[in-house]
């Protein structure tokens, strides 16, 4: 039985998704550095999922739901990093994010390494985007064959008789 797949380039594809995804999200937490650099790495990286969603359109149920959790986490990326790199958070000398000029929070911080882990949404949600892609078509094959083997036992019956 023919795959169900989304309409994309060869790029928009969600292992491709996952690729850039993960690669970018470990440079970021690398080269972490003091100021608002994370943010606007993180912010760019918003963008392109963002707009790689936008890109594709699916075929089938499992994969829009993911598609749409998908741009939900890549809009919450974007709007948190862009009030970020407003001057909200920074990165101190010691690497800690200190909040700055956020309502309720002010002058409060928690370590970057946890607001780079949390990112890691991201990575694992393109990963189970990717791997939606597959549930569907492992269901297809099992009825089709379910189907085949009812074919044949109902001709074998019918031929014994």
């Amino acid at each position: 039985m023919p795959r169900k797949q989304d309409k994309a380039s060869n790029f928009s594809h969600p292992g491709w998704r996952v690729s850039y995804n993960l690669i970018t999200w470990i440079i970021l937490g690398i080269t972490v550095s003091p100021g608002n650099s994370v943010f606007v790495g993180l912010f760019m990286l918003g963008c392109g999922l963002l707009f790689d969603y936008a890109k594709c359109t699916p075929t089938t149920k499992i994969r829009s739901f993911t598609k749409g959790v998908g741009m939900t986490i890549a809009v919450l990326t974007i709007m948190l990093n862009l009030i970020a790199v407003f001057g909200a958070l920074t990165v101190d000398n010691n690497l800690n994010i200190k909040i700055e000029s956020f309502p309720f929070f002010e002058g409060n911080g928690f370590a970057v390494k946890w607001y780079w882990l949390f990112s890691g949404l991201t990575v694992i949600w393109t990963l189970a985007d990717w791997l939606g892609e597959y549930v569907e078509e492992l269901e297809l094959e099992k009825a089709s064959l379910q189907t085949a083997v009812a074919l044949e036992n109902g001709e074998r019956g019918g031929t014994r008789a």
